[in-house]
């Protein structure tokens, strides 16, 4: 699903058939607020339709759009943003936040992986310009491909990460992020467009303080770990969701309890070495549940 602004929140519900289509953007406003509970979501159980999940330990790559870097090959400012998001990608695995999607199996009973790892990184320098649509997106993740910045893994997540000047759909009007799939030739491809919060802090929010001193950063880790448990439970949109909703989608700007840090940012889990503001995720329990881990 499109991970939708914290102010005016909808979920895309944007199908030719039953299932949700990761492309559009219609639907209708919860308003939804980044301080408010889900009181009443959505009466459509998620549940699952039979489709592919990721399971395997995934390779992530990710490519950093736009002026990531300077005349002469060196981060810029935003490399501390860079830095954490790498820190974060790397530090998930089997954490109990992101095991959450264990809870979460296939036809066959094996569910949906707790395993990602950085697998490689490339960079744009605004082939596309600084106002990108979604089709843009794709050909950036198929350009990194094609041009042998990143390999051809149909196995893995590839996720664009935009600096602050570039615009991108309805990002900042009607979403914080998404994901969705294409056809690479026989085979598909998992992407991820996470919108950098710097370009609209007050719909795609960044807290100053922020749990790890960099406000980008923490605000686009946020949303990207989000989309990655929507990619694995859902990577083909016929794997587990409920009406226009997918898991992280029930728990959308939902933090459950938090506690502050010294330097006065909140944070409500620790993944790996650090702490981190990040979205519950959706417990499939009858009734289901927003929580911040597995156990």
């Amino acid at each position: 699903m499109r991970l939708l602004l914290a102010v005016t929140l909808f979920a895309c519900a944007c199908a030719s058939t039953d299932k949700p289509i990761e492309s559009g953007g219609d639907g209708s406003p919860d308003g939804k607020t980044p301080t408010t509970e889900r009181a009443n979501p959505s009466d459509v159980p998620i549940s699952y339709h039979g489709g592919n999940l990721l399971t395997w330990d995934v390779a992530v790559y990710v490519i950093y759009y736009g002026g990531w870097l300077d005349q002469n090959g060196s981060w810029t400012a935003s490399g501390g943003d860079a830095w954490l998001i790498e820190h974060f990608i790397e530090q998930l695995s089997g954490s109990s936040w992101f095991s959450i999607n264990r809870w979460y199996d296939d036809r066959n009973g094996t569910p949906a992986t707790n395993a990602v790892h950085l697998a490689g990184r490339a960079f744009d320098a605004y082939s596309r310009g600084t106002n990108l649509g979604d089709d843009d997106v794709r050909v950036i993740v198929e350009n990194a491909i094609a041009y042998g910045r990143l390999p051809n893994d149909p196995w893995g997540i590839y996720v664009v990460l935009p600096t602050a000047d570039v615009a991108e759909g309805g990002f900042c009007s009607t979403d914080c992020g998404w994901h969705t799939y294409t056809q690479w030739g026989s085979e598909y491809l998992t992407y991820a467009f996470i919108g950098n919060g710097a370009r609209c802090p007050s719909t795609c929010p960044t807290y100053s303080p922020s749990a790890n001193g960099v406000p980008a950063g923490d605000e686009m880790v946020n949303v990207l770990g989000h989309e990655l448990s929507e990619s694995v439970t859902d990577p083909y949109f016929d794997g587990w969701y409920g009406g226009s909703e997918e898991n992280a989608d029930r728990c959308a700007w939902n933090f459950g309890p938090t506690f502050w840090l010294t330097n006065g940012a909140a944070a409500n889990v620790q993944i790996g070495d650090r702490y981190y503001l990040v979205q519950q995720n959706w417990a499939p329990a009858n009734p289901g549940y927003c929580t911040q881990g597995a156990w």
